[in-house]
């Protein structure tokens, strides 16, 4: 991203602008995914290739961009807080990047910097809390086989561990929403979320969400769950 996720100041990739992203909660436009929500949840998991980004028709310059991720939390009952891993795809002025990265919502993202990813890569990515306040995050590059992982604890920001989520999603970048990039097709594999009494569930358990353009109303994605794993892809222009 070209945010840093707002992990501004330490990392400063090379082919993005410096600035201050935000992958939020759900507002109503932002996710294209499956989310699930009938229980409290410990973990998710779910792999996927990395796309191959380009602009939306008929931007040719700038910044778009989308992240490709699953979390806990964020969605309707606990806006305050969420915890999400994954890739950050963005493409400015022409250059394209990802980004592995996780996120405690509201502290700004973090980059890990180990990690080198390129489109058609596989990506592995395992979100697990072990309380309200603490959890586990690691996204793994299967295709180079190198791991960026991070523990946290975040007392001031307790998770209420009441949705987890696969989400593409879009950003803002210092306030301002970042155009969609078309990133063609995210397709989670071995999607499995456990709640908190060790039982799993699938994307096909909950409700499915798109995109939409808020100026226009168009739909930019088409969402497409099963037992195991949850398909999105860009319709946009």
């Amino acid at each position: 991203m070209v945010y840093a996720l707002a992990l501004i100041g330490n990392l400063l990739l090379a082919a993005v602008a410096s600035a201050t992203p935000t992958y939020g909660p759900y507002t109503g436009n932002n996710w294209a995914g499956s989310v699930l929500e009938s229980t409290q949840y410990a973990a998710i998991t779910g792999r996927f290739v990395v796309p191959k980004i380009t602009y939306p028709q008929p931007q040719t310059s700038g910044l778009a961009g989308a992240a490709a991720w699953v979390g806990i939390d964020g969605y309707k009952t606990c806006l305050s807080a969420d915890f999400q891993a994954g890739v950050s795809l963005d493409i400015v002025n022409g250059v394209v990047s990802y980004n592995g990265f996780y996120q405690w919502y509201p502290n700004a993202p973090v980059f890990f910097p180990s990690l080198t990813i390129a489109a058609g890569h596989t990506i592995l990515v395992n979100v697990t809390t072990t309380s309200p306040t603490t959890g586990t995050a690691i996204v793994q590059n299967l295709s180079n086989g190198q791991t960026g992982s991070v523990t946290l604890s975040v007392p001031k920001n307790p998770l209420c561990r009441l949705s987890a989520e696969w989400i593409v999603g879009t950003y803002t970048d210092t306030g301002v929403a970042v155009p969609l990039a078309n990133f063609g097709d995210v397709n989670f594999l071995n999607a499995v979320a456990t709640t908190v009494s060790g039982a799993t569930q699938g994307p096909v358990a909950g409700p499915i969400f798109n995109i939409i353009a808020p100026a226009t109303g168009q739909v930019l994605t088409q969402t497409t769950p099963t037992a195991n794993s949850v398909d999105i892809r860009y319709i946009g222009p």
